[in-house]
């Protein structure tokens, strides 16, 4: 029924093969490929260099000297990141567009690491959380609360493809176990979010936009 319904969750469940153009600077190609690895060790995600002998590429970084990497509504962006998930909401491929635009660079590393989060799986920003991809909060790196994320949706509990409610239950239920609390307290954690969620889910029912 609707209770289990909503939107998927995607992340890698396989090893990530990674390219990056080499339009620039080994500097800065360093930098984005180590962002790649770093935030993967993070959630145990293999990473290796897309070599002439191996498989194609499932992950690119294109650097390009354009003075957006693209637009929002009329806005200009510096950086913005592409997935393809298949039906179960595992994740295919990642694009990465990055703009040396010279007033862009000061901001090069915070783009990298912020997009490459949603490269993982993380697509929203999460304004109400510190994090590298809240515009809100608008850091430069990882926060604590960003390594969170990263595991609770890496969790093994937590199933590519799991819809919305029943994933908060797990992710609830993680987080309770990480905080020491006991699972009698725990059922009452995120009760807001369980009644937005419910109430999104039922107009989407009657709107006939989830079976």
């Amino acid at each position: 029924n609707y209770y289990e319904r909503g939107v998927p969750a995607t992340r890698w469940t396989k090893p990530i093969v990674l390219s990056v153009n080499r339009g620039t600077d080994n500097e800065k190609v360093a930098f984005a490929v180590n962002t790649v690895k770093r935030l993967a060790g993070i959630v145990s995600v293999p990473v290796e260099l897309a070599q002439p002998d191996k498989p194609e590429a499932n992950y690119l970084i294109e650097f390009t000297e354009s003075s957006a990497a693209q637009f929002f509504g009329g806005a200009e962006s510096p950086c913005a990141a592409r997935l393809t998930s298949d039906a179960d909401g595992n994740i295919t491929s990642v694009r990465l567009i990055i703009s040396l635009w010279p007033k862009h660079l000061f901001r090069l590393e915070h783009c990298i690491r912020h997009e490459a989060m949603h490269g993982m799986g993380l697509m929203g920003h999460p304004h109400g959380l510190d994090s590298v991809i809240s515009y809100v909060y608008d850091r430069e790196d990882l926060t604590e609360d960003d390594q969170v994320l990263l595991k609770l949706l890496y969790a093994p509990a937590l199933k590519p493809g799991m819809y919305q409610l029943a994933a908060l239950r797990i992710v609830r239920a993680e987080l309770a176990k990480r905080l020491g609390i006991p699972p009698e307290r725990a059922v009452k954690l995120g009760r807001k979010a369980f009644e937005v969620a419910s109430t999104r889910m039922a107009k989407a029912v009657e709107a006939g936009n989830i079976s």
